[in-house]
């Protein structure tokens, strides 16, 4: 029987907001927080993490024995490809200490260098890192990762074995596209032309070009050909779709088709989405509520950029939509709609916005709210939190709500203000994004 713990805060009180918490700290806490950096520089291997080393280790071998089970093309030499979470940036100077020590080379940068895909190129290296994570893993309690030979792997949060199911991320029967891993040697040579000769067997239509070699598309294909391809071809590091929407003759024009449609369970929660306004296009008509707020009295589901519809769908669908090809999809979320803006450099009145947020939550129960919007220059380099961060974080802990804003977006004039008008380190690239 699993046990929950059911926290639920006294509706009649109302403690009061702490405008400074995670922001410097007691005596307590600082003498805590210098208690945990001395620990930290100790460097001790902890049992946790042994654990999960222990549970990627299995599964890593667990998948490369189920691939080379697969396997049923003979080839004169295979790739093996792992991918590594790193907790800080993979710097040049690890992948020479990677390669040397562990036979691994990089052939794909993710996350801004965060999360690398490596080539296993020296199998008998490679045993080496098999080696030092048993050794970590069967270490005694209070083990310290200072002066061993196996210490750089202390950088590794996670690794995973790239198998078939990693590599499929569709099963859509057009327009799929073969993404290859970047090599020149023989190995590579030898499965392309085995793949072109399997596609011709086939009689697949494709299309490739030597000027853009990484990448090969075929028309129309059978479910277990991808599948066939993926158990076979290591240079194929990934399988995805091209797929676009299609347009069907309807009576005052052509319509939208969409192929697929959304489903809406009972129990789905509601989000509310800040942003351009959200057309209620086929798929998502029955998951956006009729009641709404306009800011710009143009209608809220009429969405001038498509900013804000393209949001809503990431949040109605999230990334099984991505993941797999279906007729039908389960509705993450109901979508209640709040349009701020008609065009994507219109003024946002932030006081109303406010207020909105108060009244959706109050009297339409709504506790969860997306704002992915850019507020130009709204932060210099080591700033502390602009008066708008301060009113939203206040606001979600006065309504005991969530609300999720997008650091991702920055436009150009603000990115260009960041370099020559607060020139730093930092706004340089990539550690603009990582700092």
């Amino acid at each position: 029987m699993n046990r929950h713990i059911f926290l639920n805060n006294d509706k009649s009180s109302h403690p009061k907001f702490n405008r400074q918490r995670n922001i410097g700290g007691s005596k307590k806490n600082e003498e805590e927080n210098q208690d945990e950096i001395e620990q930290n520089e100790i460097k001790i291997i902890e049992e946790y993490q042994k654990e999960k080393l222990r549970e990627y280790n299995i599964t890593f071998y667990a998948k490369r024995k189920n691939r080379n089970i697969k396997r049923t093309i003979k080839f004169s030499k295979y790739i093996d490809i792992i991918k590594i979470k790193f907790y800080g940036v993979f710097s040049s100077d690890l992948k020479l200490k990677f390669l040397e020590k562990y036979g691994i080379i990089p052939i794909e940068y993710k996350d801004f260098n965060k999360t690398i895909i490596f080539e296993i190129v020296d199998s008998l290296l490679f045993e080496y890192f098999k080696n030092h994570i048993q050794t970590i893993i069967e270490s005694p309690r209070g083990t310290s990762y200072q002066n061993k030979e196996y210490n750089i792997l202390a950088l590794i949060y996670k690794f995973e074995f790239i198998d078939s199911k990693a590599r499929i991320l569709t099963y859509i029967n057009e327009g799929v596209l073969l993404n290859f891993i970047e090599s020149v040697d023989s190995v590579f040579i030898e499965q392309k032309g085995t793949l072109f000769n399997y596609l011709e067997e086939k009689k697949l239509n494709y299309s490739y070009s030597e000027d853009h070699d990484s990448i090969l598309e075929i028309q129309k294909i059978k479910k277990d050909e991808i599948q066939f391809i993926a158990d076979n071809f290591d240079i194929v590091k990934a399988i995805t779709s091209s797929r676009t929407q299609k347009l069907i003759p309807g009576y005052n024009g052509p319509i939208r088709d969409y192929e697929f449609e959304v489903e809406l369970k009972d129990y789905v929660t509601t989000v509310g989405i800040i942003d351009t306004g959200v057309e209620r296009i086929q798929p998502l008509k029955n998951i956006i509520l009729k009641n709404n707020i306009d800011h710009t009295g143009n209608g809220a589901f009429w969405d001038e950029v498509g900013h804000g519809t393209m949001v809503a769908g990431l949040v109605a669908l999230g990334d099984e939509f991505y993941n797999n090809i279906k007729e039908t999809y389960n509705a993450k979320a109901k979508i209640f709609v709040i349009k701020v803006l008609q065009q994507d450099n219109d003024p946002l009145d932030i006081p109303r916005l406010l207020d909105d947020i108060k009244f959706a939550k109050r009297n339409y129960r709504i506790r969860i709210f997306n704002m992915s919007l850019v507020i130009p220059n709204a932060k210099k380099y080591n700033e502390t939190f602009s008066q708008f961060s301060y009113e939203l974080d206040k606001l979600a802990f006065e309504e005991d709500i969530l609300i999720f804003i997008s650091v991702g977006n920055f436009n150009n004039d603000s990115l260009k203000s960041l370099i020559f008008d607060e020139p730093h380190p930092d706004h340089d690239y990539p550690d603009f994004f990582i700092s």
